[in-house]
């Protein structure tokens, strides 16, 4: 089979699988206990993360099991195959467990001849919209093809930005650069 065919076919396969961990992320975060442990000072997992990635790393054994997997709950397995998964299960966990809507599952599929990341899949469940993108074929939000801006200068542009979490290690370079972005632009 060709290599293209081997993306397609898990690409295919996740697109199928990933409502499943949508509709698990959304439940969970409704319960009264998110199961909330610290890990450091302030980095902190919930068992929604952990229950992510478990049901990501379960079906990606049970349907591609010589595949590497890379996730970011400890998952480290190495497989026969030219494919790794990187997963975040939980990417925005502090949002999350403050109840905000602002959440996704980050999986991607990596070919490890050449580290290129072929494919990547991201399910927004309180949107309920999935972004996804194969090389070589689009970019998705669920079924409708996406592309960049065609705004050409920054003064028409719209710029999104987020805050590192942790405030000591990364705000004030967050504003710096945000300070460059805005200077003379509309906000």
């Amino acid at each position: 089979m060709s290599l293209d065919n081997e993306i397609k076919i898990r690409y295919e396969h996740f697109l199928n699988f990933v409502p499943e961990v949508m509709k698990f992320l959304a439940a969970t975060q409704e319960e009264n206990d998110l199961g909330i442990v610290y890990k450091g000072e302030i980095d902190l997992v919930t068992k929604a993360d952990k229950g992510s990635e478990e049901r990501i790393i379960n079906e990606i054994e049970r349907a591609f099991p010589s595949d590497s997997i890379l996730g970011e709950e400890g998952t480290n397995k190495k497989g026969s195959s030219i494919f790794k998964w990187i997963i975040d299960p939980l990417d925005g966990t502090i949002n999350y467990s403050h109840r905000l809507p602002l959440y996704c599952t980050c999986i991607g599929l990596e070919n490890q001849e050449n580290q290129e990341v072929v494919m990547g899949i991201i399910p927004l469940p309180a949107m309920n919209e999935i972004y996804h993108a194969r090389k070589g074929q689009g970019a998705f939000k669920n079924q409708k093809q996406i592309s960049v801006s065609k705004t050409k200068e920054l003064k028409q542009s719209l710029l999104c930005t987020g805050f590192p979490y942790d405030r000591e290690k990364g705000s004030i370079g967050s504003c710096s650069i945000i300070k460059l972005f805005i200077k003379n632009e509309r906000s």
